[in-house]
């Protein structure tokens, strides 16, 4: 019902009115109703429009009463309203027989399924074209009546619907109309029967957008004395703007199984690329290949075409994948680059561009893609295609290696060799420079693999024998397209280099074209065996006594190195040794052997040391006087095998003296030791005070020559001081090597390790020999005071 206030409507717009009218009882065969509808306008009389108030008052509508059938017909869409490109609309036909009597059907020709002449049915044919810009669904014509309780045929048409077809298979063409028969003789649809008629098409790929898809139907029967053709209301669909791109090579954005080539010069560079073409549109991969040899340094041009293949305008973004080539996009000139987005193009239109790849100076030799990408602005509706460059030849290149071995082939850049040389040294080591390249450039030479602490210089090698005989440089000069030119790298190892097998390359770098190449190979340093051992020392005891020398083993040497103590051969007197493996200095807590060879041997690292004790036995039965020198040999095997000796001498003397040793150490507080806080120096905290007491006594009743006493400082502390008194008369004099001696203790202050040798000169030379003698019962005490660290 339209309201009492009537209907607002927009500037152009519009709203549908039903007329509803009812027949009465008394209405008559023939009789015609008439109803008209009056639009008169509010607006133009309340805001006083110019023109006055606006009026129409023709718009008849017209019933006719009839005491025969009438089916009624009326057509649905679903959806109704918008609907986008390859959308499903569903039509829907239904009706009744609102009419006085019975309805009879009309006939039909068709062509049967099974074939042959055309057959003449009888019934009530309701039928429809399929409309433009859309197609038929196949096998969805359908329909009911009477409650399921009529039979029916559907029919199919290709020529609008002269001719009906009672099977699809047997259509000649497309399908562009479709029927359902309902079959009966006489007056065979009853009054109040309904019936319905469906099918569905889906819109074409080609509509374009704003395209009215209006359909209407149509219902042919016998109200009892004629035939009558009822007309559907009319359908309408609008197509919605639908957007889609297709972007491949030139003139073919869209084909499918692309074959042959095409050609393209472009007007900047004046070169000519052919390409091949390949793959399809529908799965994305058409594909340019270069069929052109590339270069390095060249740009390679690519022509290609985007189509709007959507219902609508748009405007497109092309974009290319960027790897290490540069791509840029050009217009269809060749020479203007693209800017933004390109458009609006029409639907089914076309746009020409060019795709031009900077291939970089030198680029390794491997394929290349490029994907270019076109995006519609108004969504996100896009395609690709790909543009592929064959494996470019250098235009500049360089290849550097061993000599006669620089030839282009990056395989053999490991066959450098091996070299060697020791420490302080310089290795020359041949090479050569190959530009195998387009283009003439200078190559600088350079190392980026040196072991710390190595140089490298680079000789010319004019005539190419592996010698130098030109003029250090840093660069090759000018080498032309196909030239080698041969240099020797000076390699100088340092000084103190530990014996190893080192890493190094030369690189070559164009200075042009960028181009670089570098070749690999070793320098093994040389094992220098160096081994020390020192000092020299005499001592003193009596027959039946123990003297033990103390020793320092070094292996001055730039590897590691074994080193063996043999038993020594014979002797008067006995020989053990030991090594210091607690590093403490004291002999006491180690374990002698008669050689230290076998599991008794050790190891020292480049640089290291190692205590060594030499303990001398002397027989009871050894008479006063008797001494005894030998020379102990400690031999280092360094991997080679390398070996290296070196030697010191003890001479032990017998004296009818015989020198008792007692050692002492107490925990102070303070370096004078007046606080006490472990008497038996068992423990100590880092700041504590050590304080150790040597007392040296001739227990026997000879005298004794030539006596030292000396202690090592021990470790992990720092020297304080170093004191001695004497009951024997004479000087007390220090050293710190058992050869030089002084009134007082050297300076600067001893090391940790660092022997302290204490004695008394009696006889007045300021020096500790022979001529010195410590009568019975006589003592020497050595007082020694350090800081715990």
């Amino acid at each position: 019902l339209v309201p009492a206030a009537g209907v607002t409507l927009p500037a152009d717009g519009s709203a549908c009115l039903i007329v509803v009218a009812t027949i009465p009882p008394t209405a008559t065969n023939a009789q015609i109703g008439l109803v008209n509808i009056i639009g008169t306008s509010v607006g133009s009389q309340t805001l006083g429009y110019r023109h006055g108030v606006q009026t129409d008052g023709d718009n008849w509508a017209q019933a006719l009463v009839t005491t025969g059938a009438n089916l009624t017909a009326n057509k649905s869409a679903n959806p109704a309203g918008n609907v986008n490109v390859e959308d499903t609309i569903a039509y829907t036909i239904t009706g009744s027989n609102n009419g006085g009597g019975p309805a009879s059907g009309v006939s039909v020709a068709y062509v049967p399924s099974r074939g042959g002449e055309a057959e003449v049915g009888n019934g009530i044919l309701v039928y429809d074209q399929i409309p433009a810009n859309t197609a038929y669904v196949p096998e969805t014509v359908a329909g009911v009546a009477g409650g399921g309780t009529i039979p029916f045929r559907t029919l199919v048409s290709s020529d609008g619907g002269s001719t009906w077809y009672d099977s699809e298979g047997d259509v000649p063409g497309t399908i562009d109309a479709v029927a359902v028969l309902f079959e009966g003789v006489d007056a065979f649809f009853p009054q109040a029967a309904n019936y319905q008629v469906t099918f569905s098409v889906t819109v074409t790929a080609n509509a374009t957008a704003g395209t009215t898809i209006a359909n209407q139907g149509f219902v042919d029967f016998n109200d009892g004395t004629d035939d009558v053709t009822t007309p559907t209301n009319t359908t309408s669909n609008t197509v919605n703007a639908s957007y889609a791109v297709a972007v491949g090579p030139f003139d073919k954005p869209v084909t499918n199984d692309l074959t042959g080539q095409n050609t393209y010069t472009d007007p900047v560079t004046g070169l000519t690329w052919l390409v091949d073409l390949s793959g399809s549109y529908s799965s994305e991969d058409d594909t340019q290949t270069t069929n052109t040899t590339v270069h390095t340094g060249q740009t390679v041009s690519f022509r290609q075409t985007l189509q709007n293949i959507g219902n609508s305008a748009d405007s497109y973004i092309l974009t290319a994948s960027q790897g290490s080539f540069v791509t840029t996009l050009y217009r269809s000139d060749g020479v203007t680059p693209l800017s933004g987005p390109i458009g609006p193009v029409p639907a089914g239109g076309t746009y020409d561009f060019v795709v031009k790849v900077q291939v970089p100076v030198g680029a390794p030799a491997v394929d290349y893609t490029t994907v270019v990408t076109a995006t519609s602005v108004a969504s996100d509706a896009s395609d690709i295609t790909t543009d592929v460059i064959l494996a470019p030849q250098s235009g500049y290149a360089v290849d550097i290696g061993a000599r006669g071995f620089a030839d282009g082939d990056d395989i053999d850049d490991d066959v450098l060799g091996a070299y060697a040389g020791n420490p302080g040294t310089t290795v020359q080591i041949p090479i050569e420079v190959y530009n195998f390249g387009s283009s003439p450039d200078t190559y600088l030479l350079s190392s980026s693999l040196l072991p710390t602490g190595w140089t490298v210089t680079y000789s010319v090698d004019v005539n190419c024998d592996g010698s130098a005989d030109g003029p250090t440089v840093t660069t090759t000069g000018i080498l032309g397209a196909g030239v080698t030119a041969c240099f020797i790298a000076n390699v100088t190892i340092p000084a103190g280099a530990p014996a190893a097998t080192e890493d190094i390359s030369f690189t070559a770098t164009g200075q042009t074209g960028g181009a670089t190449n570098t070749v690999t190979g070793t320098v093994s340093v040389n094992t220098v065996p160096n081994l020390v051992m020192f000092p020299d020392q005499t001592g003193t005891t009596s027959p039946g006594g123990v003297v033990t020398y103390t020793h320092t083993v070094q292996n001055l040497g730039n590897a590691s190195a074994t080193v063996t103590i043999p038993a020594q051969g014979t002797t008067d007197f006995t020989y053990l040794y030991a090594i210091d493996s607690d590093n403490d200095g004291d002999f006491s807590d180690e374990t002698f052997y008669t050689s230290l060879e076998d599991l008794q041997a050790f190891i020292l690292a480049a640089g290291a040391s190692q205590t060594v004790f030499v303990r001398v036995l002397v027989p009871p039965t050894a008479v006063n006087g008797a001494e005894e020198t030998v020379t102990v040999t400690a031999t280092g095997t360094y991997a080679g095998p390398f070996t290296d000796s070196a030697s010191v001498i003890d001479r032990t003397i017998v004296q009818a003296g015989e020198l008792d040793l007692f050692k002492s150490v107490r925990t102070c507080a303070d370096a004078a030791c007046d606080t006490v806080i472990d008497a038996t120096g068992a423990t100590a905290q880092p700041g504590d005070y050590l304080e150790y007491i040597v007392v040296a006594s001739n227990i026997g009743l000879g005298d004794l020559t030539e006596v030292k006493i000396s202690d090592p400082l021990p470790g992990s502390t720092t020297y304080g001081s170093a004191s001695a008194t004497t009951s024997i008369p004479g000087t007390v004099l220090y050293s710190i090597d058992g050869t030089t001696w002084a009134t007082a203790m050297p300076t600067p202050a001893p090391a940790p390790g660092t022997l302290i040798y204490v004695g008394v000169d009696t006889s007045g030379d300021t020096s500790i020999t022979n001529a010195d003698v410590m009568g019975p019962a006589r003592t020497i005490t050595l007082k020694i005071v350090v800081q715990v660290n």
